[in-house]
């Protein structure tokens, strides 16, 4: 994560044990806070438990009470991000994720692929317009994901 110097990032440290993702806080000008988190849900299992999907679910509660801000690597292929719901192949981790985004009145910004035809880079956050413009763009050098790139707008002052 790189936060530029004049908004002042602060690091945060949540409680939740999800085992990979990073966070700071930065300001606004007229003083509200925007937590920022970027993750990455691993689906192999030789590196990570089988609780990750539980500590992700746990992780997005906690930070819930923040102006919040996650991007990253969700690997939930199974969703159909326009109408928010589970396909029918989709585990039951997947749909509970949807639940949990939806019972924390979360926002997934991205519907185009991300991947092949899945979307798995997500940009998730608590208030519906604070993304503006996301595009979809080509992979960076031999990756196979694409770049999101979006504007951020928080603080009382929008527009």
């Amino acid at each position: 994560m790189y936060a530029k110097y004049n908004l002042d990032p602060v690091q945060f440290v949540p409680q939740t044990k999800f085992p990979d993702h990073v966070w700071c806080k930065v300001k606004s000008k007229d003083g509200i806070e925007l937590l920022i988190g970027v993750c990455y849900n691993s689906n192999n299992g030789k590196i990570f438990s089988s609780d990750t999907h539980l500590l992700l679910r746990q992780l997005l509660c906690e930070v819930s009470q923040y102006h919040v801000l996650i991007m990253g690597h969700f690997n939930y292929p199974d969703i159909h991000w326009e109408t928010l719901a589970a396909t029918d192949r989709a585990s039951t981790d997947v749909k509970m994720f949807v639940e949990c985004l939806m019972d924390n009145f979360y926002t997934q910004q991205v519907t185009q692929p991300t991947r092949g035809t899945a979307v798995l880079d997500l940009v998730i956050t608590s208030e519906l317009d604070m993304v503006d413009e996301l595009l979809v763009l080509e992979g960076l050098g031999s990756s196979d994901h694409s770049v999101l790139l979006w504007t951020c707008q928080f603080g009382k002052k929008r527009g």
